[in-house]
């Protein structure tokens, strides 16, 4: 019984850590997405940050979390 314990727990922490990854790796992507709409907003290319700004949200998928 305590193995099975142990074994579910393993699978648990091995999944949080999976997440914890994505969302580190989609933090990093949003603190440099940030940087470029900043960058196109401060020099008033509003072409190009609004061509950007399209890009990223046509890019947006919504998947529930389970």
């Amino acid at each position: 019984m305590t193995e099975q314990i142990l074994s579910l727990q393993r699978v648990q922490y091995e999944r949080i850590a999976e997440k914890a990854g994505a969302v580190m790796a989609q933090c990093h992507d949003l603190r440099h997405q940030l940087t470029v709409i900043k960058v196109y907003n401060y020099s008033g290319d509003s072409d190009r940050l609004n061509t950007y700004l399209d890009e990223l949200t046509a890019n947006i998928t919504y998947t529930p979390v389970a």
